[in-house]
């Protein structure tokens, strides 16, 4: 199941915590005290006969996510295989980590100037999470639409397909 917006916006404070106070720092190898494990394991055993895990390290323009997206679509229309069949995770870390951002931390900390993404409206440093979405509309469910449900690489957008973010 998807995390709610409320686990979303914390699990991206809760890092946010983390990096500011430095606790991982220094470790290139994560202990069970850093992380919680419980969640993990309800990730993981979740039922299904596909399961993908996403290594995501950096923004590049959303790309790590329309990655997703595509995979999600070939495995329902490429290979027939029902939603409730499929369980895929993007595991972020280092600069991916800012798609778990919510907008108010993109506006003080700018982190649009700071990491280099642009608003794709204004085409300036965002001043909001301009990963966050969704971008689709969830009652279209053309798969050929471009503004469609199926079309949508946004985090609300693939989380609403089921997709787990870890962060």
């Amino acid at each position: 199941m998807a995390s709610s917006r409320r686990e979303f916006l914390g699990e991206g404070v809760a890092l946010a915590a983390l990096c500011a106070s430095g606790g991982a720092e220094g470790r290139l190898v994560e202990r069970a005290r850093d992380w919680d494990p419980a969640a993990f394991e309800r990730i993981a055993a979740r039922p299904a006969t596909h399961k993908l895990a996403f290594d995501c390290t950096s923004t590049k323009g959303g790309t790590f996510l329309n990655n997703v997206k595509n995979a999600l679509n070939g495995l329902a229309f490429g290979f027939g295989i029902a939603p409730e069949r499929s369980h895929l995770v993007a595991a972020l870390h280092g600069q991916a980590n800012l798609v778990s951002f919510e907008d108010a931390m993109w506006r003080e900390y700018r982190l649009g100037e700071l990491f280099g993404v642009s608003d794709p409206a204004t085409g300036g440093p965002a001043q909001k999470n301009p990963f966050a979405g969704p971008t689709g509309d969830p009652r279209d469910r053309e798969p050929d639409s471009e503004r469609g449900l199926y079309q949508d690489a946004s985090v609300r957008g693939l989380q609403a397909r089921g997709v787990d973010f870890f962060t």
